[in-house]
């Protein structure tokens, strides 16, 4: 990362990282876009902690949604 930010390095970074750090995009499409998946323990799929995590998680991503989108 500290190459990348010094301009000396490239690196394949999630676009909200990129952005944070006001690094240039050489190439927007590099094909790896994928969707976010959370496994649970079926021992913990009820679990009120676990609950509030995936809650937490699940807003995040949602309220974030055009920082995650190229």
């Amino acid at each position: 990362m500290k190459a990348v930010e010094a301009r000396v390095g490239m690196a394949l970074l999630p676009h909200f990282t990129s952005k944070k750090r006001d690094l240039v995009c050489v190439q927007g499409d590099v094909g790896c876009d994928q969707p976010i998946w959370l496994a649970i323990h079926s021992d913990l799929a009820h679990s009120g902690r676990v609950s509030a995590v995936v809650d937490f998680l699940d807003t995040q991503i949602s309220e974030n949604q055009q920082s995650l989108s190229p």
